[in-house]
This record gives C-alpha cells, structure tokens and sequence, in this order.
C-alpha cells in the first residue's frame, strides 16, 4: 500500500509535468505570434541611422513555421550585426521572397571588409541555416558581400504519396 510519502511524490511529479506542458504551451504559443515583418524592420531600424536600408518582403507570414520565421529573423539579426561592425559602405538591401518550392534570403552589403568564414556569427548562420533544412552561402566582392539563404518548403505529403 503507498505511503502518504509516496502519494506526495506522486503529486509532485504529477503537477511538475502539468507545468511543463503549460509553459511549453505557452511557449508554442508566443512562437507562433512572431510576426516576422515588423520584427525583421525593427532589426533593420538599427542600420538606418548609418546606412540607407531597402527592405523588400514577400512573405506569406501564414505559411512560415516557428523555426524558419527564427531562423530568417536570427540571420538577418546576425547579418545587421556584421555590418554594423565590418562594413565601410552606405546601403543595405535586403530581400525576403517566397517562391513555390522555397523561401529566400538575400542580404547585400555595400563597401564590406573582405568576408572571413571562420567566425562565430557565420557558423551560427550556418547552423540556423541547415537546423531548417536550408542552403546558406556567403559571397565577397570588391563593391561588398552577400548573404544568400534558401529554406526548401516541406512537401512531406507529396513524398509520402511517390512511395506508398
């Protein structure tokens, strides 16, 4: 017969699960109201005060998934960083387009210092990237760099359905 020391502990773990999945909840819920486009502009906003930024963004935000919408915003986040710090340029653009079979993520940087591959920020970049599925790759020029990120969307029916 359990002990009322039993009965307790059993309590505790009962309720210790129970607020596991209310704050998980509460979590999926908070990722899921991530608006991407105001916060990717408020990323954006802590470039113009030095750079002339161009955002053109054709999302359907209804589509994206929490991790692609957090993989997106860290990258553009990671990039504004790098050119807040590396480049000696003037203008920014940045695109965010969704294609039929992707998404696509394309951030130009005028007057950048050459681009080392070896740092924190594009290995995170990187990690983000294929944490998603994605193909990210990092290009340098005498007039700037680019970032260039595509995230396949997941067609998991249509494979299902090839190979039944």
């Amino acid at each position: 017969e359990p002990t009322q020391s039993d009965q307790l502990e059993q309590l505790i773990q009962t309720l210790n699960q129970a607020m596991t999945s209310i704050r998980s909840s509460v979590h999926d819920l908070h990722d899921q109201s991530v608006s991407l486009e105001p916060a990717i502009r408020e990323c954006l906003r802590t470039l113009s005060s030095s750079f002339q930024v161009q955002l053109e963004y054709d999302l359907s935000d209804a589509e994206l998934t929490s991790p692609i919408k957090h993989c997106l915003l860290g990258i553009v986040k990671e990039s504004s960083s790098n050119i807040a710090k590396h480049s000696n340029g003037n203008a920014v653009r940045v695109v965010l387009r969704e294609h039929p079979a992707f998404y696509q993520l394309i951030v130009n940087g005028a007057g950048a210092k050459p681009i080392r591959e070896t740092g924190i920020g594009m290995a995170t970049m990187k990690e983000r990237a294929e944490s998603v599925g994605g193909l990210i790759r990092f290009t340098a020029s005498a007039t700037g760099f680019r970032v260039f990120l595509s995230i396949p969307k997941r067609t998991t029916s249509l494979r299902k359905d090839t190979f039944s």
